[in-house]
């Protein structure tokens, strides 16, 4: 897995690139994760590790979202559909657009549509399908209008639909057939 093979290269290497965290303002001693949240679970699962790198900064809630959005973009490559989660979730969380369109580097019109495929095809569906990386923006609304129309059946159906196939790609193709 991808935190294995993080975990075996900080084992040989150590710990090059630092965490980033800043200080939680109701607990001095404890710090929330900017980015670096698997490079942390790596270093954890290596054992009894005495330190680990970290850039502490002092950020606005809003900033924090900024930088965390931006670094995973660099380095996850995450796909359409998991930016629209990302992003559906900082709307939830109360975040402005512009905020948003920050966190993901994106016009403030494209975050409306990232958050439109997040909910109309649904957590159910999006957690069978999985990230689909090679999957777009117009086949995620495709998929979107047709479990719309379909209703609460469509969760049935895709689970159905998608049980034996392991790659993400296919789930998608073959939920949207």
């Amino acid at each position: 897995s991808g935190i294995s093979d993080l975990a075996e290269a900080i084992r040989k290497h150590g710990q090059i690139v630092p965490i980033m965290v800043r200080p939680l303002p109701d607990q001095p001693d404890r710090y929330q994760i900017i980015y670096g949240r698997r490079r942390l679970a790596a270093i954890r699962s290596l054992g009894d590790v005495p330190t680990i790198k970290a850039i502490v900064r002092q950020f606005k809630d809003e900033d924090a979202i900024i930088a965390q959005g931006q670094e995973n973009n660099l380095r996850l490559d995450p796909s359409y559909i998991e930016k629209a989660l990302f992003a559906r979730s900082l709307q939830a969380q109360n975040f402005d657009i512009t905020t948003i369109s920050e966190a993901l580097n994106i016009d403030r019109y494209s975050v409306s549509k990232f958050i439109k495929a997040a909910e109309d095809a649904g957590d159910d569906i999006i957690g069978l399908i999985g990230p689909a990386h090679d999957i777009g923006r117009r086949p995620w609304r495709e998929l979107g209008d047709l479990v719309l129309a379909t209703g609460f059946d469509s969760v049935d159906i895709v689970a159905k639909t998608v049980e034996n196939l392991p790659d993400s790609n296919d789930r998608f193709r073959a939920a949207l057939d």
